[in-house]
């Protein structure tokens, strides 16, 4: 079992994280979790009285790449569009197939107004966006732009 999710890495301007998992499907929900905590206190949110929802994502890629950075922004323009404070994002069903990999999955938050709120991130910056399989052992390398 792997003992932190995630950790935050310096960077000069912008906010840099990577997200660990023992199998794709986890570091990536690790990744959105690093993301969320930049954007909100997400253990407080979890942890209010209100009752959670949640909305559904779909992404599809070529590579594992670029599913990491369509289900990053999905995650980003959904919480922009319907102003959710999210604290979670749970992948549903991940299928590779061929040269596709689909993902459904969903995004957890809670109605608690912006007072959990901490940083905006305009977008997920595709360059140093990395996923690496090291023995059985993903790791997810993200920059956002803040």
């Amino acid at each position: 079992m792997l003992k932190k999710p995630f950790r935050y890495l310096p960077h000069t301007a912008d906010a840099k994280f990577v997200a660990y998992g023992s199998s794709f499907k986890i570091a990536l929900e690790n990744a959105a979790l690093a993301m969320l905590g930049i954007m909100f206190e997400t253990d407080k949110i979890k942890n209010s009285k209100l009752s959670s929802k949640s909305v559904a994502l779909k992404e599809a890629a070529h590579s594992k790449e670029d599913l990491v950075w369509y289900t990053l922004q999905g995650i980003l323009s959904k919480a922009d569009e319907l102003s959710l404070h999210a604290y979670a994002f749970r992948v549903a069903k991940l299928e590779e197939r061929k040269d596709t990999l689909r993902l459904s999955g969903f995004l957890l938050y809670k109605n608690v107004g912006d007072k959990f709120s901490l940083m905006d991130i305009k977008a997920i910056t595709p360059h140093e966006l990395s996923v690496i399989n090291k023995n059985g052992r993903f790791e997810i390398t993200v920059v956002a732009d803040v």
